[in-house]
């Protein structure tokens, strides 16, 4: 059975699972740490388990998110208070547990640490950590020309940042031209949603000192094209813009996962920024040689995912079935990478590879 006749709809509910935004990341703390990868726009749920009854309670103490850059952005924004709720678990019954709940906004990674405290004395009982990445694409803008537009090219899903000069001293700041979100046919249907409010951001900055910047932030909601405009003004005069900042955006729609097989071998294939690649290749493990990705630096493509899709086919009585191993990679920015993978024993670290699979991938 030919890789290419594996089935599309399996191959893409594989690699499109973690990026699923529909469907919240649910978390039941069972340990004292846990790990978890997210995408922008998950819904972050965690568990913990508690009880009305007891003198004890849960509290975040610790979120040491790195935050995207210097744009001042929150990885996970917090999402009401805490409460106790009951959930019904298949072999347990109804248990209850202080449940929190984030939006995941950035890209990002850390750690959130809960304490279990005595409600008289605050005497830590238990804590619980969780390690979280954050992936995703965001594209910082500068604005830095002011008589011709930007221009960004993003996928559903991502987000854009619009960094802006400025200086708050003299009443001066940037505002959103609202209608500037959606489509002039579709205004009720927006492009663009603005997450949160503007942020300042100080820079020291060597050839001329320390700058101010007026940072927006918005997520893609929708494929469309718009231009989006800011104006610099101050709000309580009545008067036009001194500076106007428009930016023409084309935002495209999540596609499908771009799959490559051994036919690619030392080939070349683009992806969109934010798109996903499915690294599909044939191995028998019951020989124990299974496909192994070239630890290398790579800053534009994330691994998030590695799978066996058993094909059946071909069942030997030494080596077992041909089965092919799925690589899932998320371009999280633009340019090139090269992936490499060996096909070898992995206890046989001195051994040359029986084969070597590589391909460029240009994602823009």
């Amino acid at each position: 059975m030919p890789i290419s006749e594996i089935e599309d709809a399996k191959t893409s509910a594989s690699c499109h699972s973690l990026f699923n935004r529909e469907q919240p990341i649910d978390i039941i703390a069972t340990g004292e740490r846990d790990e978890v990868k997210l995408a922008q726009g998950n819904t972050l749920i965690i568990r913990l388990p508690a009880s009305a009854a007891t003198d004890s309670d849960w509290q975040l103490v610790e979120s040491n998110l790195t935050q995207p850059q210097s744009t001042g952005a929150l990885v996970l924004e917090q999402q009401g208070e805490a409460t106790l709720e009951q959930v019904e678990q298949p072999q347990s019954g109804i248990k209850e547990y202080k449940t929190f709940r984030f939006q995941v906004t950035s890209p990002g990674k850390g750690t959130l640490v809960f304490n279990q405290q005595e409600k008289q004395n605050t005497i830590t009982t238990q804590t619980y950590q969780l390690q979280v990445q954050v992936l995703g694409s965001e594209q910082v803008l500068n604005a830095n020309n002011f008589t011709e537009p930007g221009e960004a090219s993003l996928v559903k899903g991502n987000t854009l940042v619009v960094r802006l000069p400025a200086n708050p001293g003299t009443g001066y700041g940037w505002q959103l031209v609202e209608n500037s979100l959606a489509k002039p046919q579709s205004p009720n249907a927006p492009v663009l949603a603005q997450l949160g409010e503007p942020t300042l951001e100080q820079v020291e900055e060597s050839d001329s000192g320390l700058k101010e910047y007026e940072n927006y932030r918005f997520r893609v909601l929708s494929p469309g094209e718009i231009v989006l405009a800011l104006n610099y003004q101050r709000p309580w005069e009545n008067k036009p813009p001194i500076q106007t900042y428009q930016v023409r955006l084309k935002a495209l729609d999540a596609a499908e996962p771009v799959m490559v097989t051994a036919n690619e071998n030392n080939g070349e294939v683009t992806l969109e920024q934010g798109g996903t690649l499915a690294v599909h290749l044939k191995a028998k493990p019951g020989t124990g040689y299974s496909w192994l990705p070239v630890e290398e630096s790579n800053e534009h493509l994330y691994l998030f995912q590695e799978s066996i899709l058993s094909m059946g086919q071909n069942v030997q009585p030494t080596t077992g079935a041909e089965e092919v191993q799925q690589f899932c990679f998320y371009a999280q920015s633009s340019g090139e990478s090269i992936l490499k993978f060996q096909y070898r024993r992995s206890w046989e670290e001195n051994v040359l590879p029986n084969e070597v699979y590589q391909i460029k991938v240009q994602s823009q």
